[in-house]
């Protein structure tokens, strides 16, 4: 429980941030509140489960069953620095059954770190082996790790390069 006075007038966004969140880039719960000159208020933040923590770390999308994200911070080792504008690549083998017959499908996601240094890659397939690293042209890339997300609540790795 905490109490705040002497808040000026306004409209405040409050998020509570633990640190098993933090590595995930997102709060474990946020909302806003609006104070007016002279008025009290009180406010109750709640965790969001588990498909509401996806859908925020993604953006606003919403990930089918068996989906989960990945938070990726890469730091640049020689400066200790976030690596901003870097392309990074996630690649893994899926297999997908289509009109009863099994097909094994190459997926491949591509993004460019912020200038923080992370990047979320999202839609990842749960306990499958996925493949990270230095996206080098459309056909190539360096791997720099290979990883397993063991369930569907998501992961955060940080990077040296």
């Amino acid at each position: 429980r905490f109490h705040l006075d002497s808040v000026p007038p306004g409209i405040y966004r409050i998020e509570l941030l633990t640190d098993s969140m933090a590595p995930l880039g997102i709060a474990d719960a946020e909302q806003e509140v609006s104070v007016r000159a002279g008025d009290e208020s009180s406010l109750t933040l709640r965790a969001d489960r588990l498909d509401g923590l996806l859908t925020r770390m993604c953006g606003g999308r919403q990930l089918p069953t068996q989906r989960t994200a990945l938070r990726v911070v890469l730091i640049d080792e020689a400066t200790s620095r976030p690596d901003n504008g870097t392309a990074l690549r996630l690649w893994w083998t899926e297999y997908v059954r289509e009109r009863g017959v099994n097909r094994v499908v190459q997926q491949q996601l591509d993004a460019t770190t912020a200038t923080d240094g992370s990047v979320v890659f999202c839609g990842l397939p749960v306990d499958l082996p996925l493949d990270l690293g230095l996206a080098l042209g459309r056909d190539r890339a360096q791997r720099l790790e290979t990883l397993r997300i063991p369930s569907r609540f998501p992961t955060a790795r940080t990077l040296k390069r």
